[in-house]
């Protein structure tokens, strides 16, 4: 209580936990390293046991990560049976990280999460469909998710691609929605939010980063004004701001039916709706 009522005992408890959790992250990490490098060698005597340890590690410290940064995880709705295509909005950059620990699917993510060696390194146990900009990419990311749809593979990804203030769900693109539309197989959509402990900055202030390519049609004077805030941020203080928070809760929140529509537009607007009324707005 005294941390809540006091702006000095609240930024020395924001300080120490801030400092905890970076050296817990640090050495959770190197950790990891070391485990996915053990990983890696046993591939080379058996090539199906090295997949299945380098997964073990890569999902393990997904689900670490999140721990430690205080993240709680609350699931409304059932996960869909398997094999399914989930699609949802996209609300923080640990997103990626929440899909990897709650489902087993492969995951459908830009180039940048595998744009450093260490992070490539560190999450190739996943089985990620990696797609950038380009036409090309685009051509290349719907036939690895045709191979995995016929591999009876659980499939996930947000087809806004960008992170957005949380007050709405952005434009949903169609193109990775071509496969699933093409066969006219049905989509299960879920909406995710994340709330913060009252009288605590907003998730929309303490968590939110702006893509470079973010981008809302017609944005309200408090999109941009959060979107700028996101922007002028240091790697320190954002850092200090998220990792200093006593908690953080993601709600992922799933809607029972999919929905089937023949053309991938159709689709994609029918996905962006119904995820749109069922989103809780981050305040």
């Amino acid at each position: 209580m005294a941390e809540m009522t006091l702006p000095g005992a609240r930024f020395v408890g924001m300080t120490l936990r801030f400092a905890a959790r970076l050296i817990a992250l640090a050495c959770w990490c190197l950790g990891a390293l070391a485990a996915m490098v053990c990983a890696s060698g046993v591939g080379l005597i058996s090539e199906s046991l090295g997949r299945r340890a380098c997964r073990g590690v890569s999902r393990t410290w997904a689900r670490g990560m999140l721990r430690l940064f205080g993240t709680r995880i609350i699931v409304r709705g059932t996960v869909p049976k398997r094999p399914y295509f989930l699609v949802g909005n996209h609300v923080a950059w640990m997103d990626f990280f929440v899909a990897n620990t709650i489902l087993d699917a492969a995951c459908v993510a830009k180039a940048d999460i595998v744009a450093s060696p260490l992070s490539a390194f560190m999450l190739k146990g996943l089985d990620l469909i990696i797609v950038s900009r380009g036409n090309n990419d685009i051509l290349k990311a719907n036939a690895s998710i045709t191979r995995s749809m016929e591999a009876g593979k659980n499939i996930v990804f947000a087809p806004e691609g960008t992170v957005a203030p949380g007050k709405r769900v952005c434009h949903f693109h169609s193109a990775l929605l071509e496969p699933t539309a093409r066969a006219g197989r049905p989509v299960y959509c879920a909406a995710l939010s994340i709330r913060t402990p009252d009288g605590w900055p907003s998730p929309a202030e303490a968590i939110l980063t702006t893509d470079a390519d973010f981008y809302v049609r017609n944005p309200t004077d408090e999109e941009l004004r959060l979107a700028d805030t996101a922007r002028e941020k240091g790697l320190v203080r954002y850092l200090f701001g998220f990792l200093g928070l006593p908690w953080h809760e993601y709600v992922i929140t799933f809607r029972d039916q999919p929905i089937a529509c023949t053309g991938r537009k159709a689709l994609a607007r029918s996905l962006e709706e119904a995820i749109q009324g069922m989103l809780a707005p981050m305040k």
